[in-house]
């Protein structure tokens, strides 16, 4: 478990799972996002060019949907869940890009 320090400042943003998000959060989703692009690297050693110019971009997304649905930051930043939860996050926008795809009935 990670303490974070808060300040009276600190305010949650709205919209967002659980409530426990915050500015102060910054260099822990930089974090984040450096790992998941490692992750990524791993699962493609022979990705092309153009794949690795996008990838951070990509991991950056991936970061945001994360942090946007944990419900507390001790899950976001769960390490030992987290190939699992790009995994269930990947499914759900193959799921919805279908979804979107699907002719209007």
């Amino acid at each position: 478990m990670q303490v974070r320090l808060t300040s009276p400042k600190n305010t949650a943003h709205r919209g967002l799972n659980g409530g426990w998000q915050s500015d102060w959060d910054v260099e822990e989703r930089r974090r984040m996002i450096a790992t998941i692009v490692h992750l990524l690297r791993e699962r493609k050693p022979n990705a092309p060019q153009a794949w690795l110019d996008k990838l951070p971009q990509m991991a950056k997304r991936l970061e945001e949907l994360l942090y946007r649905s944990a419900p507390s930051f001790d899950s976001y930043n769960d390490v030992n869940t987290l190939k699992q939860r790009l995994q269930q996050l990947a499914k759900e926008i193959v799921r919805n890009r279908k979804f979107r795809k699907a002719p209007a009935v």
